[in-house]
C-alpha cells in the first residue's frame, strides 16, 4: 500500500488529510523534500597560470623570510623578483612545473639554472589566496640532497608586462657604471661578478644579472 497526502482547504481553515492506495492501482505518486541543499564543492586551482602572479610571503624553519614575485610566463617558465623590497632583491628566470594534486590543491617545482629545487604544495582558500609549503633542494655530486623546510602564504593575480625587468632599448654610459636606461625609465648601476654582470635598478630597487 501506498500513502499518500491531500491539502484541503474549507474556507479560511485548511486541514491535511492522508490515505492509501494499492499498489498496482494507478494514482498519486510520492516524493520527498530534504531540508537544506548539499554543498557544492568549488575548485579554485586555476586551469592555467600563464600570465598570472604569485606573489609569495615565506619564512623557512631556519628563520629567514621574505616576499618572492612570482611572474608565471608559460606553462614552463618563470621570471622571480626574490626578496622583493629589500636591498638584496634580485631578478632570476627559472623553469616551473605544476600539478593539481587534490581538490583546492597543486603541486609545483621550481629550478634555478645552478640546479636548486623548490617543491611546493599550494593549498588554495579561495580564487585569490592560500597558504604553501615548500621544500628545498641543493644539488651535490650528481644528487639532490635536502636542505630545509618552509611555509607561508601567497595571493594571485594577473600581471602587467609592464612589471618585467626591460633588458633592450638604447641605455647612456658616459657615467659608467652608472647607466641611463631609456626602457626602464631610471639608473642603472653594473657590477660584474666572476662571469656574470649585474645590474642593479634604482626603480626596482633590486639586483638582477644582464642577459641579452
Amino acid at each position: 500500500m501506498i500513502e499518500f497526502g491531500e491539502l484541503m482547504n474549507e474556507g479560511e481553515e485548511s486541514s491535511l488529510t492522508f490515505g492509501v492506495i494499492p499498489e498496482n492501482s494507478l494514482g498519486v505518486s510520492s516524493f520527498s523534500v530534504s531540508e537544506g541543499m548539499p554543498e557544492i564543492a568549488i575548485n579554485y586551482v586555476p586551469d592555467s597560470f600563464q600570465n598570472l602572479k604569485l606573489t609569495v610571503h615565506w619564512e623557512t624553519e631556519s628563520g629567514e623570510s621574505g616576499t618572492n614575485l612570482n611572474y608565471v610566463i608559460d606553462e614552463d617558465t618563470v621570471k622571480i623578483h626574490h626578496l622583493y623590497g629589500t636591498s638584496d632583491a634580485f631578478w632570476a628566470e627559472e623553469s616551473f612545473t605544476w600539478i593539481e594534486s587534490g581538490h583546492n590543491t597543486m603541486s609545483s617545482t621550481t629550478t634555478n639554472e645552478d640546479g636548486r629545487v623548490v617543491t611546493g604544495t599550494l593549498i588554495f582558500q579561495d580564487a585569490d589566496s592560500g597558504t604553501f609549503e615548500l621544500k628545498f633542494y641543493e644539488p651535490e655530486n650528481g644528487q639532490l640532497v635536502y636542505q630545509e623546510s618552509g611555509s607561508g602564504t601567497f595571493t594571485i593575480e594577473e600581471y602587467s608586462p609592464a612589471e618585467l625587468p626591460s633588458t633592450k632599448g638604447w641605455m647612456w654610459f658616459d657615467h659608467y657604471p652608472w647607466v641611463y636606461s631609456h626602457v626602464e625609465g631610471g639608473w642603472l648601476y653594473f657590477l660584474p661578478s666572476g662571469s656574470k654582470l649585474m645590474v642593479y635598478s634604482v626603480k626596482d630597487e633590486a639586483w638582477r644579472e644582464m642577459t641579452e
